[in-house]
This record gives structure tokens, C-alpha cells and sequence, in this order.
């Protein structure tokens, strides 16, 4: 029987795969690696900002649901901790890179147990990986909701639980604060709160959905005396704040208002007794934005003069000498404040002011404000709601609303942008912004001028700006060329017009002749018009009378060159 060979054939025998040559990123030193990571996370420091439009909850619920959140897969120090070993050492012992701690949930996100210990136990660990770094914290629950008032009661708990746990462990740490922003949907906290004693504080960003009419709730208190860094406050809802006598030398940036829900409550906590402490603490404010209530404490600004020398006046004012932007918020509050309003403004020297925000009221001395400051304003947004709100109680002030709008105007020369809303037009104010050259031009001839009018960006070759008839040019040259009282007013007012916008106005009559000043008004302005020498390059209208004016018909409007 044959037998069979089998011979064994030495094949070379592997105990281990070849390793893949070592990458750059993975030899860099740690030092490096720290300064790159904090690159990934610079553009996740950013804090939410709602100042505009004041009070859209909607918009606001779609920004905070595109805000990264620390516990997502999106959040850089939590992706680069896991490529290797050493990123993972670097990442963790760079304190810095956990310093922002983010939460943004929709309100049923912890509904079981089991998610809230957890949302617990991530706080914590992210506190514990910050170190002694400084902390950006920003938190915003809540935003599944189209309708704050159709929260549940069960969301609101799970959402007064979840600001519970935050502020418990963030607490413990406020002293490492550094930037805050803080957002809530409905009623946040179930009892009222104290905030206090952050020595590093330097922005502070909370939005708070008041309590509705049903809630009755104490004001959230924050004391500020201890933030001697304080460089931002935007604060949203019911606060009771307190600057204490610590001089705020780094703040310049201060908005104080309330939601769209502020006429549901007759009184807040923020009174020009709040407003003159704040100015008076912060003597280096830029932007100053404020809803302010009627004074409903027995506390009053009372300031006394040694005699009646305008040298001791002078000595008693607010001198605030770099704040450029003033907006002050009362159409909606209580009648009470516009007096309290009227004897503030009468405190204030402000030389650099160019932005203007106020309720229109005869009282406010304006004139008297701008021409005592030799301020420059270039933006000028009145809000006329009180006068069509209370139409029908009669009120009457010595003189036409419409003298006392100009004479405010007078004192604007190079106004460039001009908003106003819930305003009536007269034909005699409508006369006044027309621009002379155009009216010589209207009173001359009764012909059509056509202009190219843009709308949203696009250009229509068929518009046409008619100019009135014969008899309208005349009336209204007759008109702006003198006033009933026979007084000389400037006919160009702020040649340098930029911008008008109209937001709910309303127009005093309609008529063919209201329709035709409105078309000359535009057509001495419009930037690009023959014969016009006005500069405007926008004419907004919103919800207003003049949406359905073929000129203005589409809400936007600008002349082409």
C-alpha cells in the first residue's frame, strides 16, 4: 500500500496587526491641544439674545430650540474626549472647555424619574470637570409650547423642578459666575427666589414669563450691589432689582421690560425711583432700555437746590455722558407714569444720545431735553397708543398733538430714521414733513411724475407716484406754507431722512386729498425722484392705513436711483 507524503510548509506567523503610523493632531503637545479645543467651543459661548421683536414668544421658542445643548452629541469637548486617549486626557483637564454649561429642553423632557436624577447627575459632573474656571451658564425649558397659557400644571412642576436642580447646583457656585442667561416659558419657580452675591458677574440675561393675572407672585429679587463687574443686564419679566450703593463703573448695556403680557398687570417693580438709582449707580451706561411702572412705594426722588442759579441745577443732573441709546416704554402702563416719566427726562443731561425711544405726551419736555444735552438725534421711534386708547375719554392738552409732534421733530435736524407707532396722521402733519422743493413743484403743476418703485428688493417699471390735481397742489402749498397760528416753521424737516416706518397707524380722515399729500410727502422724499432733494431710502407700513395705497401698497417702498 502507497504511502502518502505531507510535507509542512513554514509560513511566516503574525502575532500582532501593524499599528498605523502616529497622526499630527495626536503629537501635538497638550498645551496646543487646549488652545485648539477651545476653539471648537468659542462659538457655543454665545448667549441667546430676544431684545427684538420685544415679546414673540415664537420666534424666541425656534431660537432656543436651534441652541446647542452641553449634553448633546453636537457639544465639542463631550466629541473630542472620545477620539483617543490622549484627547480624552487633554479635554478632561482642561478646565475652561467645561465651563459652559447649557441646557435648553422642551418641558416634557424629564418627565420619569429616572431622566430628572439624570439631568441631576450631569449637572453635577459638568460642574465637577469646570474646576475653578468661570462659568457661562444658560438655561431654557419650556419652549414646546406654541401657548405659554396652555402649560399644564403638570409641565409647570416638571419646569419649576428642572430650574430647581439647576439653580441648586449652579448655586453653590455663583461666585464663579460670569455670563448668565436664563429662559422660561411659563412660571419658572413655584416660590418666590432670591438672587444675590456674584463678584464676577458680567452678563446677566433673564427672560421670565410673568405670572398671569390669576398667579399673584412676588417679584424675583436680584440684588446687583455685589457685581462690581457687571458689564450687560437684560432682564425680562418681574424683577425686584437693587443696586445698593456700589458704584457699577463697567455697566453699559441695560434692558429692563416685560413681555407682550405687561398690560395684564397694572403695576410692575421697575419705577422711575429704580431708574434714577441705576443711572446713578452706572454712570458709564451706552444703552439704556426700560419698561417703567407707576411708583407704588412710598420711596420719591427728591433732590433740593441750594437757590435757583441754573449753575445749581446743572450740579443736580443726571450727567450721563456716553449713553447713546434711550428707549423708555410707558404707552401701555398705567396714566400715573407719565408724569414720574416727564420730572426724570427733566433730570437727565445726556450729550451723546442719538437713538430715542418714548411714549408721545405732551408733558415729556423733549425740546427742553435734546437742547439742554446739545445731543444729536439721528433715530427717533414715539409711540402715540395712549392717545388712541383713550380717544374716547376726551383728554386735552393746551395746543394740537400735532404742534407738539413737530416741535418735538424741530429740535431733531438730523434725524435719519423715524419710526412710529399706533400714531394718527392728520392732513396738517402730513403737510409739515413735505419737503418745499417738491411742494413748488406740486403747487406748479397737476401732472403725473413717475418713479420706479422697488418692492422687497424687486423694481416695477409701471408704478407711478401720481401727484395730486390742480386743486390738491394748491391746497397743500397752501397749507405748509403757513400754520393757523401764523407762525414761521421750518418747512424741510430733516432733509437727511433715511427711514419712516409706520406700524399700526391710522390716518385721521380718508380722503383723496389725505391719499395725495401722502403720495407728494413720498415723492419729495424718495431718494431718485426728479425734482426731489429728500433722501429717503424706505418707507415701511405695517397693519396701518396706508398698507392698501397703491404707492405704498406692499408695506415696503424705496426710491432707486
Amino acid at each position: 500500500m502507497a504511502r502518502r507524503t505531507i510535507r509542512k510548509t513554514a509560513h511566516p506567523t503574525f502575532t500582532s496587526q501593524p499599528r498605523r503610523p502616529t497622526s499630527v493632531a495626536q503629537k501635538c503637545p497638550s498645551d496646543i491641544l487646549f488652545e485648539i479645543f477651545k476653539l471648537l467651543v468659542t462659538a457655543e459661548t454665545d448667549l441667546p439674545d430676544f431684545r427684538e421683536p420685544q415679546g414673540d414668544i415664537r420666534e424666541a421658542r425656534m431660537a432656543v430650540r436651534a441652541l446647542p445643548n452641553s449634553f448633546s452629541r453636537r457639544f465639542a469637548p463631550q466629541n473630542v474626549s472620545q477620539v483617543c486617549r490622549q484627547w480624552r486626557y487633554a479635554a478632561r483637564n482642561c478646565a475652561s472647555l467645561w465651563a459652559r454649561v447649557a441646557v435648553h429642553e422642551p418641558a416634557d423632557a424629564l418627565y420619569d424619574g429616572n431622566a430628572m436624577l439624570g439631568f441631576h447627575r450631569k449637572i453635577r459632573d459638568r460642574l465637577a470637570l469646570s474646576g475653578k474656571a468661570p462659568l457661562t451658564l444658560s438655561a431654557a425649558v419650556g419652549y414646546g409650547f406654541l401657548d405659554s397659557r396652555l402649560c399644564a400644571n403638570k409641565d409647570r412642576r416638571y419646569i419649576a423642578e428642572m430650574f430647581s436642580i439647576f439653580l441648586e447646583l449652579a448655586g453653590h457656585e455663583r461666585h464663579r459666575w460670569k455670563r448668565v442667561s436664563l429662559i422660561s416659558f411659563a412660571s419658572p419657580f413655584e416660590d418666590s427666589i432670591e438672587l444675590r452675591d456674584f463678584p464676577l458677574l458680567e452678563e446677566l440675561s433673564l427672560r421670565f414669563l410673568p405670572p398671569s393675572r390669576y398667579e399673584r407672585k412676588s417679584p424675583i429679587e436680584i440684588d446687583l450691589s455685589t457685581c462690581t463687574e457687571l458689564a450687560s443686564l437684560k432682564l425680562d419679566g418681574d424683577f425686584d432689582v437693587s443696586f445698593g450703593d456700589t458704584p457699577l463703573e463697567k455697566l453699559t448695556h441695560v434692558e429692563i421690560f416685560r413681555h407682550e403680557r405687561s398690560p395684564e398687570t397694572s403695576f410692575g417693580s421697575f419705577d422711575t425711583v429704580h431708574t434714577f438709582n441705576l443711572c446713578r449707580s452706572a454712570p458709564f451706561l451706552v444703552v439704556l432700555i426700560l419698561d417703567i411702572f407707576p411708583n407704588t412705594s412710598t420711596e420719591v426722588i427728591i433732590i433740593e437746590f441750594d437757590d435757583n442759579s441754573n449753575d445749581a441745577k446743572n450740579s443736580k443732573l443726571l450727567h450721563l455722558p456716553h449713553l447713546t441709546e434711550l428707549r423708555i416704554r410707558t404707552a401701555d402702563k398705567h396714566e400715573d407714569v407719565v408724569d414720574e416719566v416727564s420730572d426724570f427726562l427733566d433730570l437727565l443731561d445726556l450729550p451723546s444720545l442719538r437713538t430715542l425711544e418714548l411714549e408721545f405726551a405732551p408733558e415729556y419736555g423733549v425740546e427742553e431735553l435734546i437742547e439742554r444735552s446739545g445731543c444729536r438725534i439721528t433715530e427717533f421711534s414715539v409711540d402715540g397708543s395712549r392717545f388712541l386708547r383713550e380717544r374716547g375719554r376726551h383728554l386735552e392738552y393746551e395746543g394740537s398733538t400735532d404742534e407738539c409732534f413737530l416741535e418735538w421733530l424741530e429740535v431733531m435736524p438730523d434725524l435719519q430714521s423715524l419710526s412710529m407707532h399706533r400714531f394718527e396722521l392728520s392732513p396738517d402733519l402730513v403737510r409739515c414733513l413735505i419737503l418745499e422743493q417738491k411742494q413748488e413743484s406740486v403747487a406748479n403743476s397737476g401732472e403725473e411724475e413717475t418713479s420706479t418703485i422697488s418692492r422687497d428688493g424687486g423694481h416695477l417699471e409701471d408704478e407711478t407716484a401720481t401727484v395730486p390735481d390742480d386743486d390738491a397742489g394748491n391746497d397743500v402749498d397752501g397749507a405748509a406754507s403757513s400754520d393757523e397760528d401764523g407762525e414761521d416753521r421750518d418747512l424741510n424737516l430733516f432733509y437727511s431722512l433715511k427711514h419712516i416706518s409706520l406700524h399700526h397707524c391710522k390716518l385721521s380722515e380718508k380722503s383723496p386729498e389725505m391719499d395725495g399729500l401722502l403720495v407728494a410727502m413720498l415723492g419729495s422724499r424718495l431718494k431718485g425722484v426728479e425734482g426731489s432733494m429728500g433722501k429717503l431710502e424706505e418707507f415701511y407700513s405695517l397693519d396701518s392705513d396706508m398698507d392698501n395705497m397703491p404707492a405704498v401698497e406692499n408695506r415696503d417702498c424705496r426710491g432707486v436711483d
